[in-house]
């Protein structure tokens, strides 16, 4: 098998969603490394944490990009020595020196106080548009859902007129995991969805760009989730989607939902990816003031 392609099969297998352009540029990078150990005559079961500290130190790239390419390396090839086809993971000798070990285990929550200020802070109903950028945020908060899973969310597929608000997330055609929706969420979810029947869209779309029913792009909703952010006043180093997707986790945590039914919610397939979170709402409880 063509080792470059490795890089679309850890794609399927841990159902990562890119937007194209990311897809090219994370591929390539794979890429780099790929062709880097093959020129030196060895290929991916042979790579040892000294063949790619030798890659790293034949580049010069800030300590950010650096950062952000060993977190790719890392999440592949973590995921192919858990399936076995790795011995063990190369790169985990080095997450100290990229500092990425602890990062990763630590997931970004919002502060009790910071969830407050970011409803205060969602778009006023001056124009459809912001009508929806304010359900869309809210969504991503009060459901838990993907970025990937929003934006291309069927208007069927939610259900907030009864007594059990809720979202159903299907993936790949096929249904995944049911999640209600919780909180402030659901009254701007319903003022999107009274404002959508009041205008003609050509989609299915519950969160269409315009009328024609063109998906929206991330980067645009990942810029209207930065402005929320920054009008809240809320200091964090990543402002996107999965910010509010863990922040929903940590917040079920913290209300005292098991693990086990926010693994759910989240469409997490282990608790191991669930963890990392309880443990977060656990140091932020401890360092609340007393």
């Amino acid at each position: 098998m063509d080792e470059k392609l490795l890089f679309e099969r850890w794609c399927k297998e841990k159902e990562r969603d890119f937007a194209d352009s990311s897809r090219i540029v994370y591929a390539a990078m794979w890429g780099n490394f790929v062709q880097h150990y093959m020129a030196r005559g060895k290929r991916l079961e042979h790579v040892d944490s000294a063949e790619i500290e030798s890659f790293f130190n034949k580049q010069t790239w800030a300590r950010n990009t650096a950062k952000r390419y060993f977190k790719l390396l890392d999440d592949i090839l973590d995921h192919f020595a858990g399936t076995g086809m790795l011995k063990d993971n190369p790169a985990a000798a080095l997450r100290r020196r990229f500092a990425y070990y602890e990062e990763a285990r630590n997931p970004l929550i919002l502060a009790p106080h910071q969830e407050r200020a970011l409803f205060d802070a969602l778009p006023p109903p001056t124009h459809w548009k912001r009508v929806r950028d304010a359900a869309l945020v809210g969504l991503l908060f009060g459901g838990g859902l993907k970025l990937q899973e929003a934006i291309f969310l069927e208007v069927s597929h939610l259900n907030v007129d009864g007594d059990y608000p809720h979202v159903r997330v299907f993936k790949n055609g096929f249904f995944d995991r049911e999640v209600p929706i919780f909180g402030m969420a659901v009254a701007y979810v319903r003022q999107w969805l009274l404002e959508r029947r009041r205008r003609a869209f050509a989609s299915t779309l519950a969160f269409p760009a315009n009328f024609s029913g063109t998906p929206l792009d991330r980067s645009t909703v990942y810029r209207q989730v930065k402005a929320v952010f920054e009008r809240a006043g809320v200091e964090k180093e990543h402002k996107g989607a999965g910010l509010l997707r863990n922040s929903f986790g940590a917040r079920q945590l913290r209300q005292g939902t098991s693990l086990d039914t926010v693994r759910k919610w989240m469409g997490h397939k282990l608790e191991e990816s669930t963890e990392p979170l309880r443990r977060q709402v656990e140091r932020q409880r401890r360092a609340r003031p007393t």
